[in-house]
């Protein structure tokens, strides 16, 4: 095709990906994009909850941290999503330079509150959590690349299904989607002790820290498994039902992306590679966080309901 670019690196290791030697994402093109074989990626989105956390932890600095996490997504080519807690970093110069950095890297940033509350605490009315979603997006709005996804504080959406119903309908009506999660990581029952081992021993390479880093990653290669196993038989059951012959070149639609959960802590600006390559090993590859949940609706006007101020 006349000025069309030449093949890059990208382009030819998906080719080797469709003979199922490289689980690689973004191999599907043509006419017939939207169909894949038993041996395509399982679609995974990466969302990163409670950045940009300023809080001071051991070695790295907060800019560091986001540097290394930005470093480790882009040498994998990841697109990501990070749902920002405005009231622990981005009411700052400092936080909302950091915000902006992920924005400019091509990231995705998400609403997650102004103060972590959590819902299914009695003390926290629904008018009290929907002013601090509104508070955040009064924020978020000036940011490039901002989407009108919401991630559920500790992931509790409600104290029963009345409230959950509830939430539901206050976001629709403020243009949102619920941003939910397959696989939690676990990364910050780790962020604790490692902490805790890197004040004694200032040192990542640390036999204790590598023993951590073991640990976390043995729990999530056992749970990362067990979805991939259900990400497969969900295939399957769609190829079937739509008809498809069977053996190892079944074509049926694209599965619906899983979601990944991971925090802004110290586990992830130092291990966030091994997790990348531990999901491309179970037969997942990361797409687009639009893939997940539609495009933010620009024809519904937001109701806000607190004013935000940044700290600035």
């Amino acid at each position: 095709m006349p000025g069309a670019a030449p093949p890059t690196r990208r382009h030819a290791l998906c080719g080797l990906a469709a003979m199922a030697l490289a689980p690689l994402t973004g191999c599907a093109t043509g006419p017939g994009a939207e169909r894949v074989d038993a041996f395509a990626p399982l679609p995974l989105v990466l969302s990163l909850d409670d950045g940009p956390m300023l809080a001071p932890l051991t070695l790295l600095t907060p800019a560091q941290r986001h540097d290394a996490m930005r470093a480790a997504l882009a040498h994998e080519g990841v697109e990501a999503v990070m749902f920002m807690t405005a009231g622990i970093g981005a009411d700052r110069p400092e936080g909302l330079a950091l915000a902006r950095a992920w924005a400019a890297a091509g990231h995705r940033l998400g609403n997650h509150t102004v103060s972590h509350l959590d819902l299914h605490d009695p003390s926290v009315t629904l008018e009290r959590y929907l002013a601090e979603i509104d508070a955040c997006e009064a924020l978020g709005r000036t940011l490039p690349r901002w989407r009108r996804w919401f991630r559920a504080t500790y992931l509790n959406a409600g104290r029963d299904e009345a409230q959950r119903q509830a939430l539901r309908d206050a976001l629709a009506a403020r243009g949102y989607g619920l941003a939910e999660v397959d696989l939690d990581s676990r990364d910050w029952q780790f962020a604790g002790p490692l902490q805790a081992q890197l004040l004694s021993t200032p040192d990542a390479q640390a036999p204790a820290v590598l023993a951590l880093r073991a640990r976390f990653l043995a729990q999530l290669d056992e749970r990362t498994a067990a979805l991939a196993a259900a990400a497969r038989a969900e295939r399957r059951e769609s190829a079937l039902a739509r008809g498809s012959t069977s053996g190892a070149t079944r074509a049926t639609t694209l599965p619906r992306p899983r979601v990944l959960l991971v925090h802004d802590q110290l586990p992830m600006a130092l291990w966030l590679p091994e997790v990348l390559a531990l999901m491309r090993r179970h037969g997942f590859g990361f797409v687009a966080p639009e893939r997940a949940w539609p495009a933010t609706p620009t024809s519904v006007p937001v109701r806000t309901s607190l004013v935000y101020t940044a700290k600035i």
